[in-house]
């Protein structure tokens, strides 16, 4: 670019130093790429582990709050990626590997508010059958006390009529 400007013997101008502000940028985002790829990915693929960890592990209170925070971490780590890419647009692959983990958490996370309302759903159907069913025996209890009761009267009534 500088020796185009001096064979055509022109000045700089603004626009020559932001362009190669620009490329210079780029190059230094370009030089670091190997370093940021590599530690993106170990940080992607401990977060992929994780996720497998919670998947396989069975459905706790903590699991919800589990997720989360490895949607967390996954933020952090889009964060980091987007701020070192510098508006060059040479990591835009890397950042969208990274928004890509992140979809696959939010899907996570919505299957597990699903099973967890079915669970919630199931569990309550339970109760109330227990309930209903607590309930069919204390009426039939009731009833028992009611006919126990009865025959003690009827009892008391015969007694009565034989002393009067």
């Amino acid at each position: 670019m500088v020796d185009n400007l001096r064979w055509r013997e022109k000045l700089y101008t603004n626009n020559n130093f932001r362009e190669a502000k620009e490329q210079r940028k780029t190059y230094i985002v370009e030089s670091k790429l190997p370093i940021i790829e590599k530690k993106t990915h170990e940080e992607t693929k401990f977060i992929m582990h994780s996720l497998e960890m919670i998947q396989k592990a069975k459905s706790t209170e903590s699991t919800k709050q589990d997720l989360w925070q490895l949607k967390e971490k996954a933020i952090e780590l889009h964060e980091s990626v987007i701020d070192q890419d510098r508006r060059t647009g040479v990591l835009l692959a890397l950042a969208q590997t990274v928004e890509s983990l992140m979809h696959v958490i939010d899907d996570e996370i919505i299957v597990f508010d699903k099973l967890s309302d079915s669970k919630d759903k199931q569990k309550k159907e339970e109760e109330k059958h227990l309930e209903n069913e607590a309930l069919k025996r204390e009426e039939k209890f009731q009833m028992l006390r009611d006919r126990e009761r009865r025959k003690q009267q009827q009892q008391l009534d015969e007694r009565n009529r034989k002393y009067n």
